[in-house]
């Protein structure tokens, strides 16, 4: 019983570093477009 319950937890842990790292590219997408933008603005001014 207590194994199972030791499965379940790292899978839960896996699960949560999978979505950590899905927002932290996301947010690293976010920045580099933000900063493309910027350059291509600054290109047209």
């Amino acid at each position: 019983m207590a194994n199972v319950g030791r499965q379940n937890l790292s899978y839960l842990k896996r699960a949560e570093n999978k979505e950590r790292r899905l927002s932290f590219s996301i947010i690293l997408a976010g920045i580099f477009n933000d900063w493309r933008k910027k350059d291509e603005w600054r290109k047209y001014k």
